[in-house]
């Protein structure tokens, strides 16, 4: 009985730290990007307007995270997560490299700027149909008329302890 009881215990302590993996994100894959303001946020009295997005490729579920400071107070904002079609920066003035039709099936949360001009929001999908070849995303903020005010580029997140010749 003991010795049945010391193997189940070790057999727990060994799943223990895959269960811990998974949960920690190990079979996601993670993209940051940095959003920045462009020459229409200037022309809209925004030009401070900045913020960093998160991105979460789940197995199952998707979910992505938005900050940004330097928006009008009181101003409700859309945003919404694209895809970069080819190599270059979708970001740049003028670029053709961006998708402009969002990724279909994500729902985003509303972005409300406070009194202090910062806001949060959220969205999320159960499909996101990025394959691994395809290039990265990025995020952009929009005026309520359609106009990119801001725009980040979505990179891929290195693990701890990974080198880049892997």
């Amino acid at each position: 009985m003991r010795r049945t009881l010391i193997l189940c215990a070790g057999a727990l302590l060994i799943a223990a730290p895959a269960s811990a993996d998974h949960k920690n994100g190990k079979h996601a894959k993670v993209s940051r990007a940095q959003i920045a303001a462009n020459e229409a946020a200037t022309a809209a009295g925004i030009p401070d307007a900045r913020g960093r997005a998160h991105l979460v490729d789940g197995r199952k579920n998707n979910h992505v995270k938005l900050h940004m400071k330097g928006l009008a107070p009181g101003e409700t904002y859309l945003w919404h997560v694209h895809q970069a079609t080819a190599e270059g920066d979708p970001c740049a003035a003028g670029s053709t490299v961006g998708n402009p039709t969002p990724y279909p099936g994500w729902t985003y949360r509303t972005l409300t700027a406070r009194d202090s001009g910062n806001a949060n929001s959220k969205g999320r999908s159960n499909s996101f149909p990025v394959a691994e070849e395809e290039s990265e995303g990025y995020v952009n903020v929009h005026l309520e008329d359609g106009t990119v005010i801001a725009c980040g580029v979505l990179e891929g997140k290195q693990r701890k302890g990974a080198s880049n010749g892997d």
